[in-house]
């Protein structure tokens, strides 16, 4: 059902993204309470097989698609059933996580500002196709799932997550009203959000 879901949800392709979440949500719907090290051993393998740990334009365009996927599904779920459904976002999250911790350490900084210039690149492409962000949820649950994630003790992570905040901080200067004002709602969520600007400060 999820890889049905999730094939109609990128246009009937099959392509890593697609895959990778799919067989991401399938394995914790079956393994909730898998460890950190039992999923890397699961899904490191494939990530690597499609070149997802290298930061290029294939981690790029496995970003932009999964990204993209993410929004349709939570624009669908909330077309059909009136709720949002934040599954896939919060799915995606987990899995830059998993990209970030156990990449090279010499690209972690890239790999995550490669993944959020990309969020950046499709809510700046909604605003101008559309004039507006429709629904500026998936975005901010986006932004919200990673945040939980940065903020999560990790003593190999610790040292960068400063960076990592800069890294969101630069997006969302980007963002800012005046340059994409139908993304307002979120963006001031997001700038005094408690897991962001405080621990910036």
């Amino acid at each position: 059902h999820v890889a049905q879901l999730i094939r109609k949800l990128s246009g009937g392709k099959e392509n890593p993204a697609a895959l990778i979440l799919s067989r991401w949500l399938e394995y914790h719907s079956l393994h909730p309470s898998a460890s950190t090290e039992q999923v890397a051993s699961v899904f490191l393998p494939v990530l690597e097989q499609y070149r997802v740990l290298d930061a290029d334009q294939n981690s790029k365009s496995f970003f932009g698609s999964i990204i993209r996927i993410c929004v349709e599904r939570s624009h669908l779920s909330f077309r059909e059933k009136g709720v949002t459904d934040h599954s896939f976002a919060d799915a995606f999250a987990q899995i830059l996580w998993l990209i970030i911790k156990y990449v090279d350490k010499r690209i972690k900084l890239q790999m995550f500002a490669h993944a959020f210039s990309t969020v950046a690149h499709v809510v700046v492409r909604e605003y101008n196709n559309k004039s507006q962000v429709c629904d500026q949820r998936p975005y901010m649950r986006i932004f919200v799932s990673v945040l939980h994630q940065i903020n999560q003790p990790d003593p190999a992570i610790e040292p960068l997550k400063f960076r990592f905040l800069e890294i969101i901080q630069r997006v969302l200067h980007n963002l800012r009203p005046e340059n994409v004002p139908g993304f307002t709602f979120a963006w001031l969520d997001l700038i005094s959000h408690r897991t962001f600007l405080p621990k910036l400060m």
